[in-house]
């Protein structure tokens, strides 16, 4: 049954609203469907192993434990779809797929970096009782990869993560040359200003926003595990930006809290095609001089993947990094997704950069990057993730 373009409207606004993925026809190339194929047969065959952790965790503890992580996207693991795993190291959140778990948000141990081991270990162990047979963690920040190779996870570069220093930010120098001019083209040309938003009051406007980003991404589906959601309904920490033009809201973006309260990361940016230029460029960097005001010290900008400029050389995993490479470079890897003017775009806050690694049990290979990939959904819908795959049917 086909749907009116006013039915379809309703569809996506009504998805946007609830915060779940929004279903669109698939608009996928040839390469990505290409891809997705072979995956998603072989997890269709596989029958789920046995339960594992928590399938509905006290999400306001979850953000508890989240903003007190030197990650930004530590606050991934707030998410309903997520199964939750605890014990007397800390906690992680994590979704599977087949014979996969995959750790989303990081290890949360409540700022003692020296708990990561023992926390991964458990984690794994009970995996291995459940009967998976891969855990995959991602990302992994530089400061953690030995941390990681303690508990038996093998990693591998796949990025970068920059880091903006907000008690050093200003917009004076060549560094912020093409910075400067933006914001000033999104001022003078279109009358644009950004402003802090009410999840409650401005919500219309947000989720006609997401909704039209959405519908036109290349892609038929939100991307999961590495990007958040607006969670309008439930903030619990999270706050919303926005720009705006005379002609009513343009784009906006959600920030969570990260370093137990005195740093922010950029999680969902909300950009429609008909965004004036320089818009975005205004709506980061005026967020980010905002909660300069209120105390903040560090400001994320994200993970560029598949950037590996600045990342230390390694001697193992040098197809894998060759694969990275190509895809960073390619014309084909770019249109899987926009690795190169992602890294570009970010370049321009002139932010600090640390490396960003995948980990896998027992090892990290071109299988588990594939799995990784898919249930990212990158090729495609995620492959069948969430805190319900082991529910009965009709649950």
């Amino acid at each position: 049954m086909s749907l009116t373009p006013t039915e379809t409207a309703r569809v996506r606004r009504d998805g946007a609203a609830s915060g779940h993925v929004v279903t669109h026809p698939d608009r996928r190339g040839w390469l990505p469907a290409l891809l997705d194929a072979p995956g998603r047969c072989a997890q269709g065959l596989v029958h789920p192993p046995a339960p594992l952790g928590e399938a509905r965790p006290d999400l306001d503890h979850v953000a508890s434990v989240a903003r007190k992580s030197r990650r930004a996207n530590g606050y991934l693991s707030v998410d309903p779809e997520l199964r939750a795993f605890e014990c007397a190291a800390g906690l992680v959140t994590f979704a599977t797929s087949g014979r996969t778990a995959f750790i989303v948000g990081g290890p949360h141990t409540g700022g003692q970096p020296a708990h990561i081991p023992a926390l991964l270990s458990s984690f794994v162990e009970a995996a291995r009782a459940s009967g998976y047979r891969q855990v995959l963690l991602f990302p992994v920040l530089g400061t953690e990869r030995d941390a990681s190779l303690e508990a038996g996870f093998d990693t591998v570069p796949t990025g970068v993560e920059a880091f903006v220093d907000l008690q050093h930010l200003d917009f004076r120098g060549r560094a912020f040359a093409d910075l400067r001019q933006m914001r000033n083209r999104a001022r003078r040309r279109y009358g644009a200003s950004v402003a802090e938003l009410s999840p409650t009051r401005d919500r219309a406007a947000m989720e006609q926003v997401y909704a039209r980003w959405l519908a036109e991404r290349p892609a038929a589906h939100r991307m999961t595990l590495v990007v958040g959601k607006p969670a309008l309904d439930a903030p619990r920490g999270r706050r919303y930006f926005g720009v705006s033009t005379p002609q009513g809201l343009q784009a906006f973006l959600s920030v969570v809290p990260c370093f137990d309260g005195s740093g922010w990361g950029v999680d969902v940016m909300a950009r429609p095609r008909a965004t004036p230029a320089g818009a975005m460029d205004l709506l980061i960097s005026d967020a980010a001089l905002a909660l300069r005001r209120e105390g903040a010290r560090v400001f994320s900008l994200g993970a560029c993947p598949m950037a590996l400029r600045g990342v230390p050389a390694t001697p193992s995993h040098w197809l894998l990094r060759g694969i990275f490479w190509y895809l960073y470079r390619s014309f084909l890897g770019n249109r899987l997704f926009n690795f190169r003017s992602l890294h570009h775009y970010k370049r321009k806050f002139a932010p600090d950069w640390e490396p960003v690694y995948m980990a896998a049990w027992p090892r990290v290979s071109a299988r588990a990057l594939y799995v990784g990939c898919g249930m990212w959904g990158l090729f495609g819908a995620p492959w069948r993730i969430g805190a319900r795959e082991h529910e009965p049917r009709g649950s």
